[in-house]
């Protein structure tokens, strides 16, 4: 027997070990991303961006709240995956794809590209969990109950013991 579960925690209410990640650099904060990620992260307006994710071939995805609370610079949180090409230094937008309800996410949340190319997206302060095939159709969207967000969000392989 085995499935599919979606695993997300409140960072203010649990301490769990950072995984590891192709691309460290949160552990050393926002200014330590190479000058050409930090290129890419303002494709198309892109602001309040976090979570870099290498996903192979020079593409990475971005968590874009697009507001910090107070300043909305887009109307909805998204998340962007980009292509760099660092001989030319010039980086280029793959996709973009919006919270589903149109909603802009004032801090928090992530995107975790699956290994069949899917996109799970925690969308952080807004109570919502969302897939989207590679294509970007929405699969499957979830919200949670009132008072209730996510710092992180992860699809995992689902084993219940027998």
């Amino acid at each position: 027997m085995g499935g599919t579960t979606a695993s997300a925690f409140d960072a203010r209410g649990t301490r769990a070990k950072k995984r590891p990640r192709a691309l460290p650099v949160e552990q050393r904060g926002p200014r330590s991303l190479p000058r050409q990620l930090r290129a890419a992260a303002r494709l198309g307006g892109h602001a309040f961006q976090h979570d870099p994710e290498a996903i192979g071939n020079g593409e990475y995805t971005f968590f874009d709240d697009e507001s910090d609370g107070s300043v909305t610079l887009l109307p909805r949180s998204r998340v962007v995956t980009v292509k760099l090409d660092l001989a030319t230094r010039v980086a280029t937008l793959v996709r973009s794809v919006d919270q589903p309800e149109g909603l802009v996410a004032p801090a928090e949340g992530n995107a975790q590209t699956t290994p069949g190319g899917d996109l799970f997206v925690g969308w952080g302060e807004l109570p919502y969990i969302s897939e989207f095939s590679p294509s970007g159709h929405l699969q499957f969207n979830a919200q949670f109950p009132a008072g209730v967000s996510t710092y992180r969000a992860y699809l995992l392989p689902w084993h219940p013991a027998g």
